[in-house]
């Protein structure tokens, strides 16, 4: 699931969210909450943030703020339920008031609960509203046909199987998500496939959940759980490693090839406007000065959880380009919170420096309510990233980022390979 965060609550689960950025402008509320509650580790120091956020700003939980107060209390149902809290996570569930981070909260969390072992506490957190869904199906009420509970039905159906499948009720497991298997909605069947083929495989249906696997990766749509189970597979009837790898780089070639045409399919041809920006060592930098180049242009900012998460992705594609001359990596911190311009980008610079990235930070600081080049761009939400040619026109635009990172890379590489070297000679 891929998402801006206060715009489609009720398809959340994806790795990455892409925040609004319009809702934190002049908010200290959402910046308090993502440093403390959504990038704290430990469980005990999320729950002191929010609670020491809640006593700073009292009845401050409402309007935009709430979807901001119900993603970090996401954040820690998550975070008990890792930690087999499984009443707690109830009660921070039924705290939250913005459906979609219920509904998210539910299902994730009870997947969580059942990788610890918690298979009846999953099942128990997932019935009330499963039970409610069926009874609307079954009347045949017209919510029933709806996109948002449509998504919510798929994403309940997907987390019971996937709990079944861990408490090894394969067959019933099967049975649940065969449904939304045979649908093969594009939208949801990258993430129906995996429990549906762990079932086939539980159930000892190896051959036939490896050629569903095999055709996944195929398709670069192969979870990392799906990739493990290939391997297992593949090892129990073979038993050598070497020949598994031979055949990891076969389907993927294949795959590299159908993600071209995949990608040449969005390939778009719009003129970037130009702006000027100071960097974080105070050196004017300018779009147009890289004409000729390709330039891969990203939005971010130091409050941006989602932002920040995708770096280790950006990292592997600037990596993939760093003595390449013809290709440049701009970051722009967009959308400050931070009133005070040199602290802004001081803590941008700090950022980059204590986390070893390479990336040349741009400040596009706001005047009095927006980040003027990210408003330029059309920017709604962080992250976004665009591609733009030689010759100064966008070619691709990016808003969500795929569950996986090395697919995610291999993506936004290719896309920078067919901006930078034209369709001809990529496809």
């Amino acid at each position: 699931m891929k998402m801006k965060v206060l715009f489609l609550m009720g398809l959340l689960g994806a790795a990455f969210l892409q925040v609004n950025a319009q809702s934190l402008l002049n908010n200290p509320i959402g910046e308090k909450l993502s440093s403390g509650v959504l990038e704290e580790t430990y469980l005990s120091r999320k729950i002191s943030a929010f609670n020491k956020v809640r006593a700073d700003y009292p009845n401050s939980d409402t309007g935009i703020n709430t979807a901001l107060y119900d993603q970090a209390r996401y954040s820690i149902a998550i975070s008990m339920a890792d930690a087999q809290q499984a009443l707690k996570v109830k009660e921070m569930i039924k705290s939250m008031t913005s459906k979609g981070y219920k509904h998210a909260a539910t299902t994730n969390a009870a997947v969580r609960l059942a990788e610890t072992g918690m298979f009846n506490e999953a099942l128990a957190l997932l019935k009330p509203s499963m039970d409610t869904m069926d009874f609307i199906q079954k009347q045949g009420d017209s919510q029933a046909f709806t996109p948002e509970f449509i998504a919510n039905y798929t994403n309940y159906t997907i987390a019971k199987a996937k709990v079944l499948n861990k408490k090894g009720d394969y067959r019933q497991a099967l049975d649940l998500i065969k449904p939304l298997y045979d649908q093969h909605d594009p939208n949801s069947f990258t993430r129906v496939q995996e429990p549906y083929i762990m079932a086939l495989s539980g159930l000892g249906k190896k051959a036939e959940a490896f050629e569903l696997i095999k055709h996944a990766m195929l398709k670069s749509s192969a979870t990392v759980a799906l990739r493990a189970e290939a391997k297992e597979i593949y090892l129990d009837f073979y038993g050598n490693e070497s020949d598994f790898s031979m055949f990891v780089d076969s389907t993927s070639g294949v795959a590299k090839r159908r993600m071209k045409e995949s990608i040449a399919s969005k390939l778009m041809e719009r003129p970037a406007p130009d702006f000027v920006l100071t960097d974080v060592k105070g050196r004017e930098v300018t779009l147009n000065s890289f004409k000729g180049k390709v330039v891969m242009l990203d939005f971010w900012s130091t409050w941006c959880t989602p932002c920040k998460k995708s770096f280790p992705v950006m990292q592997k594609v600037f990596n993939k380009f760093r003595h390449d001359t013809s290709v440049v990596f701009l970051f722009v911190h967009s959308f400050e919170t931070e009133r005070d311009p040199k602290k802004a980008t001081s803590e941008a610079a700090k950022y980059m420096m204590e986390n070893n990235y390479p990336f040349r930070a741009l400040m596009d600081l706001r005047s009095t309510t927006d980040s003027r080049v990210a408003k330029l761009f059309e920017v709604n939400g962080l992250p976004s990233k665009f591609i733009i040619d030689g010759k100064g026109n966008i070619r691709f635009s990016l808003s969500d980022l795929d569950e996986d990172d090395d697919v995610e890379a291999e993506e936004i590489v290719q896309m920078i390979g067919m901006a930078e070297k034209g369709m001809q000679s990529v496809l």
